[in-house]
């Protein structure tokens, strides 16, 4: 029988000593459950689908999918660690100073999608705590956090910080479904929709309409220039007889890419005649799947690329709806038949020269124009100015006439006539700073102009 001392009870013990478990540095501990981590996925997985229930099934989807979002959420701290410490390898013999090209290095994914990680990554640890928390649980997709994450960053400026955390705190609820604006409680929203109710959440948050329709318009605009910043495609040659491609390019452009896509998917199999009459047509091919057929469309799309530019215009449409005083006044924003919205600034661009198809809204939202006026260059209109324009209209710009679009010098949408004396060619780039208020057009020398970024 053990017993205990005045002396070892003066210090505190109800008991011999004995020796503690071995320490373990952290390291070992993390490494070895991440690898038990695995190991209880390769059991999971050692299990047929068929074998499970109806129940076990959905469950199995909704804990894979909270799974994902806890390892992208420490994959991204994992990240932002490294970036912290400027790690820089060891991956083989070379360095690299760029956290993102060593990451990629060890896990292959493209160095321009860590990079954007990197980002998010430092975002979630510094501000955004109520985002990173629940994407820590796996209650939060790393999609919905990256939405939240960049509407919080382009919350009007007056707001508070903590107006933006409080909004933070009810729109994760709102995305991980726990408390939902509509009648879908319990329903996780999609990265889409979380945006558009992250910009109407901010925009309410201001005292006035105005204000808010000036907010909601820079929003959406800062969100065009963020989308042309992170575009990116990647092609690799799979070394047998295919390329496989990842690509990232503004909403805008993707529905512009589908709707050429869709138009190129054709003949479809059950169709009408010109009288209406439903009829087959046996040579279009039989159960192909819809990313088959836009596919193919692609590749049909690419055999078709003209060599010597494109005429100035669209041939594939996109109606977009906007109101005439939002136009005039160059605040708030219009929409996409498709739902989404798009920026005043991208609509006063695109209807120098796009076929894109403007429906203007006068009071009570009654349409007052449907692209009927001309405000598109014609085709003769551009040989005309093809004979006093080689390039770009942009001084020390060298991107050939035939791939440029023509601007109208004086906006279309403020009355600027659709003649030759108000046209100008503009390559793509500097065709989207001729319609930032960022920057001001100036005569530079004969028919050349430079833009100027305007100092406040």
């Amino acid at each position: 029988m053990t017993t205990t001392t005045d002396a070892e009870t003066e210090l505190g013990c109800e008991a011999p000593w004995e020796p503690g478990p071995a320490r373990v540095r952290p390291g070992v501990r993390v490494t070895g459950a991440l690898l038990d981590a695995r190991g209880a996925v390769s059991a999971a997985a050692g299990v047929s689908t068929a074998a499970l229930s109806n129940t076990d099934l959905t469950t199995a989807a909704h804990e894979i999918t909270a799974l994902e979002s806890q390892v992208a959420a420490y994959k991204l701290a994992v990240l932002a660690e490294a970036r912290d410490r400027g790690q820089h390898g060891p991956v083989g013999e070379e360095a690299d100073t760029d956290p993102a090209a060593w990451l990629g290095k060890l896990t292959g994914d493209p160095t321009e999608v860590l990079r954007g990680g990197l980002w998010i990554a430092r975002l979630l640890q510094e501000k955004y705590h109520h985002t990173r928390r629940a994407l820590e649980a796996g209650t939060l997709r790393l999609s919905q956090a990256k939405v939240l994450v960049r509407a919080a960053e382009r919350a009007p400026k007056t707001l508070t910080r903590d107006q933006i955390a409080s909004a933070e705190e009810s729109l994760v609820l709102t995305a991980t479904g726990e408390s939902s604006p509509t009648n879908a409680k319990g329903r996780p929203m999609t990265a889409a929709r979380l945006r558009d109710e992250a910009r109407r959440v901010y925009a309410n948050m201001l005292p006035s309409k105005a204000e808010a329709d000036q907010a909601e318009g820079d929003d959406t605009a800062a969100e065009e220039h963020d989308a042309h910043r992170e575009c990116y495609l990647s092609l690799n040659d799979r070394g047998d007889g295919t390329f496989r491609g990842t690509f990232v390019i503004p909403t805008l452009h993707g529905r512009i890419l589908q709707a050429a896509l869709e138009k190129l998917t054709a003949p479809r199999r059950h169709t009408r005649d010109t009288d209406g009459t439903p009829l087959t047509d046996e040579s279009a091919q039989h159960g192909t799947s819809y990313g088959e057929k836009i596919g193919a469309g692609f590749c049909e799309l690419i055999e078709h690329l003209p060599t010597q530019g494109f005429d100035h215009g669209n041939t594939i449409g996109l109606l977009i709806t906007a109101a005439l005083d939002k136009i005039a006044a160059g605040v708030g924003t219009g929409t996409l038949a498709t739902g989404e919205a798009i920026s005043i600034r991208s609509i006063r661009r695109l209807a120098c020269n796009a076929g894109h198809l403007p429906v203007v809204l006068g009071g009570d939202s009654m349409p007052l124009d449907v692209g009927k006026s001309r405000r598109k260059f014609t085709r003769h209109q551009g040989c005309a100015l093809n004979t006093l324009h080689d390039t770009c209209g942009i001084a020390g710009c060298e991107r050939p006439f035939a791939w440029c679009e023509l601007h109208h010098l004086l906006e279309w949408s403020r009355g600027g006539p659709t003649d030759l004396r108000n046209a100008l060619p503009l390559c793509g780039h500097h065709h989207r700073k001729a319609h930032d208020p960022a920057y001001e057009m100036r005569r530079h020398r004969g028919r050349e102009y430079v833009l100027k970024k305007i100092r406040r």
